[in-house]
C-alpha cells in the first residue's frame, strides 16, 4: 500500500470517530470491514456500553393480591380520560408524550412509527373527534415531523369504540433521534367540546439489530389550553413516584410485594458484561423504616435472590434513598429482555412506601 493510501484511509478513520465525538456519544456503529496492509478493523453493530430504561409493567401487591398498576399509554386495555378540547383547532390546545432513550446511539432505524390508540368519550355519530399530531426533538422543542392537518386530520372516531392507529414516522431515521423523541397530538370536537379517550401511545421500530417500542416518560393534557403534566411515576427519579396502593405490614410476606417487567432491547447476539438495579424509594411516613429484598425471574423462574429479610434494604426518613445493585444473573440478552424484580417491602410502622425509580442498566455490546 503507498504512503498515500494509507494517510487517505487514516484520515477517514479520524473522521469518522471525531463525528461520533461531535454526536455525544461514545459508543458508534461501522458497516464495513477494512483491511489495511495485515491489520483488520472489523464493523461491529453496537459498540460496548451501558444503556438504561424502565419498566412501564408494574403490578401491586401490597394488599395481598396483585393489582395492575401499569402505565396506562403503554399498553392496551388501559383508557386515560383527556380534559375537554373546544370545537376549533388550536396549537395551544395539546397532548404531548415525551418518549424514553433507551437505544445505543449511532444506529440506523426502520418501519418506525406512532402508534396511537384512541377514541371519542361517547356514543354520537354527529359529533366526533379528530386528530393530527407533530414529531419533535424532544431536546431542542424542533419541529421535525408533521402528519395530518386540521383540514385532513390523522384520523377520527365518533363512538367511545378504540381505533387503533399506526402513522409512518420517516424523519426518525437512526437511534440518535429516536431517543430524543416528542409526539405533540392537536385534536378537536365537531360540535360540542369534550374528553378524548386514550388507550396507548408508543413509538415502535427496528434498528439494524432489533426491533423495539418507546414509551411515553411523561404526559402533558393542554386540551384545555392549561398544561397538566403526569410523569410515568417509576421512569426516573424526580421526586413523583408510584406509592404502594395499599400498607404493608411489619414483616416480610411472601404474598405482598411490587413488581416489575422490562422491556425487550436487547437483540439475541448481544454479549452482556453487566446489569445492575437502580431503585428509589422511601416510607411515606417520614419517621418509619421501610426496607426490602428482591428476586429477579425470567417467566416463572427465580433466577436469583438480591438482599433477604434478616438483610434487606432499607430507608428511613423523608429523602428517597437510592440503591444501585448489582444484578449479575442478568448475564444474557435472553435473560434481560423481558427481565422481572419482584420486590417484597416491609415497613416498621405498617404504612405505604413511595417508589420514586425503578431502572435496569445493562452493559453490553454487538458484533
Amino acid at each position: 500500500m503507498t504512503p498515500r493510501r494509507l494517510l487517505v484511509i487514516l484520515a477517514a478513520i479520524v473522521v469518522s470517530i471525531a463525528a461520533g465525538r461531535t454526536a455525544g456519544t461514545t459508543f458508534g456503529a461501522f458497516s464495513a470491514t477494512t483491511t489495511t496492509g495485515g491489520s483488520t478493523i472489523a464493523a461491529k453493530a453496537v459498540f460496548p456500553g451501558t444503556r438504561s430504561w424502565s419498566a412501564w409493567d408494574l403490578r401491586d401487591a401490597s394488599s395481598g393480591a396483585e393489582v395492575d398498576r401499569s402505565d396506562a399509554e403503554a399498553f392496551v386495555g388501559t383508557t386515560t380520560t383527556t380534559k375537554n378540547w373546544a370545537t376549533t383547532w388550536s396549537t395551544t390546545r395539546y397532548l404531548t408524550f415525551d418518549m424514553n432513550a433507551p437505544l445505543p446511539s449511532g444506529v440506523a432505524t426502520t418501519g418506525v412509527s406512532f402508534d396511537f390508540d384512541f377514541s371519542d368519550n361517547s356514543n354520537n355519530p354527529s359529533n366526533q373527534i379528530c386528530f393530527y399530531f407533530e414529531v419533535l426533538r424532544r431536546s431542542t422543542s424542533t419541529v421535525i415531523g408533521t402528519h395530518g392537518s386540521s383540514t385532513t386530520p390523522v384520523a377520527c372516531r365518533t363512538t367511545n369504540t378504540i381505533l387503533q392507529t399506526s402513522t409512518p414516522l420517516p424523519e426518525v431515521a437512526n437511534s440518535d433521534v429516536a431517543n430524543d423523541l416528542r409526539i405533540r397530538i392537536f385534536a378537536s370536537h365537531t360540535i360540542t367540546a369534550r374528553a378524548m379517550r386514550i388507550d396507548r401511545a408508543v413509538v415502535s421500530g427496528s434498528t439494524t439489530v432489533d426491533p423495539f417500542t418507546l414509551y411515553e416518560t411523561t404526559y402533558t393534557d393542554a386540551a384545555d389550553t392549561v398544561p397538566a403534566t403526569t410523569p410515568w411515576g417509576i421512569a426516573t427519579a424526580d421526586g413523583t413516584g408510584h406509592q404502594s396502593g395499599s400498607n404493608w405490614q411489619t414483616a416480610f410476606s411472601a404474598a405482598r410485594y411490587l413488581k416489575v417487567t422490562f422491556p425487550d432491547y436487547l437483540p439475541a447476539s448481544a454479549t452482556v458484561t453487566s446489569a445492575q438495579l437502580v431503585h428509589s424509594f422511601r416510607p411515606t411516613t417520614a419517621s418509619a423504616t421501610a426496607c426490602f429484598y428482591f428476586d429477579v425471574l425470567q417467566g416463572a423462574a427465580v433466577l436469583a435472590t438480591y438482599g433477604s429479610a434478616t438483610t434487606p434494604f432499607c430507608a428511613t426518613g423523608a429523602a428517597y434513598t437510592t440503591n444501585t445493585i448489582a444484578v449479575p444473573a442478568l448475564n444474557s440478552a435472553a435473560r434481560v429482555n423481558g427481565a422481572i424484580v419482584r420486590m417484597y417491602v416491609r415497613t416498621t410502622n405498617g404504612g405505604t412506601t413511595q417508589h420514586d425509580q425503578f431502572r435496569l442498566d445493562v452493559g453490553y455490546g454487538v458484533d
